[in-house]
């Protein structure tokens, strides 16, 4: 079975189904060209709030199918954690595979977004809304769905940040069977700060990476106040695969004033706010980095310095990080200070250390 569909701004649209659960009919209906389906009666005069959309999560459903089996809640579904986050603004699908079992609509494939209430202030996405054929069809949005631009409000997290998706039919033609199943394609969801949970069976697994760390000081006794003191940072991916975002953490103590911090890379500053924490992006499988910071001893205090490396793929961080510890510093004494010099000198003597030449 062939058709064409209209591409229109208003089917685009259609793609958002506003949360209308306990209003759908247990009799097969038709969605027909209705943009949405909407029974909390929110206002459209209400002002909505566009969250600025800063990331996405991508679901590859040709790594695992979404099944849609039953009307919402129920035992059967599909619901997953798979995105963390602050706010749900959007949806793109690229080449989403619908096939439908039975006398089941693309129509009535819904993939809910909620909070981890799994409540009804979530956000109802029909991949293929407005298409009441059945079969198996390939969907996309050309563009991104925005969904304050419908007049709904964004899917904001509750205090755990968590996001919920739930598989499911608008009608239930196939009673604890499944209606359709996603078979391939993507789905992106944008958002704000949204990020993927380990565990989900639509986004591929990352092959593991591991970060070593070595630090080490130019100085290590016999400092001045005064003295400048280069701490070097060597950072190593011991595993043949890439680490993913690698950041680069430093912390000098207040016995120490940064001066600088320049890697290998290209990267080098001046500001100690921006040399706290340092992305380097990915650093390649059996590849080390080296970055080395400049600092002046300050006072007699004892000297602290650590790092910490870290990246998205390296989950055994027993080895990310490093301290070095430098005994309090020795104070330089002025040649013209002859106050000072003569103190030295009757403590020399007290301690026998002096001995006087004889002829």
């Amino acid at each position: 079975m062939s058709f064409k569909l209209l591409k229109t701004k208003k089917l685009i649209l259609s793609a958002l189904i506003f949360s209308a659960v306990g209003s759908v009919c247990a009799q097969k209906q038709s969605l027909g060209p209705l943009e949405f389906i909407s029974s909390n009666n929110l206002s459209q005069t209400t002002s909505i709030v566009d969250h600025p959309s800063n990331s996405f999560v991508e679901l590859d459903f040709s790594l695992t199918q979404g099944e849609s089996w039953d009307t919402k809640d129920q035992a059967n579904n599909m619901v997953l954690n798979c995105i963390n986050g602050s706010f749900i603004t959007g949806f793109e699908t690229s080449n989403i595979v619908i096939q439908t079992v039975g006398r089941s609509y693309f129509s009535e494939a819904i993939i809910y977004f909620s909070d981890s209430s799994q409540g009804s202030n979530g956000i109802e996405f029909a991949v293929g809304a407005g298409n009441n054929n059945s079969g198996t069809y390939s969907f996309s949005t050309n563009s991104l769905l925005d969904i304050s631009d419908t007049g709904n409000p964004d899917v904001e997290s509750l205090g755990d940040n968590k996001f919920f998706l739930q598989f499911y039919e608008v009608t239930d033609d196939i009673p604890n069977g499944i209606d359709a199943r996603f078979t391939g394609g993507k789905l992106k969801v944008w958002g704000v700060d949204l990020e993927t949970t380990p565990n989900c069976p639509f986004v591929a697994a990352v092959a593991e990476a591991d970060i070593s760390v070595e630090y080490n000081s130019d100085k290590n006794n016999g400092i001045f106040v005064g003295d400048h003191l280069a701490f070097e940072i060597t950072g190593t991916n011991n595993s043949a695969n890439t680490a993913i975002n690698v950041l680069v953490e430093n912390s000098l103590s207040e016995s120490l004033q940064f001066i600088d911090i320049s890697c290998d890379n290209g990267f080098s500053t001046t500001d100690a706010t921006t040399a706290q924490l340092i992305a380097l992006g990915d650093v390649a499988a059996n590849s080390s980095f080296i970055c080395t910071t400049t600092a002046e001893v300050l006072d007699l205090n004892d000297i602290n310095a650590s790092v910490n490396v870290t990246s998205d793929n390296d989950s055994d961080l027993s080895n990310n990080s490093m301290t070095l510890v430098i005994m309090a510093a020795a104070q330089a004494v002025p040649v013209s200070n002859w106050f000072m010099l003569s103190v030295l000198f009757l403590l020399l003597i007290a301690s026998g250390l002096y001995v006087r030449k004889s002829r």
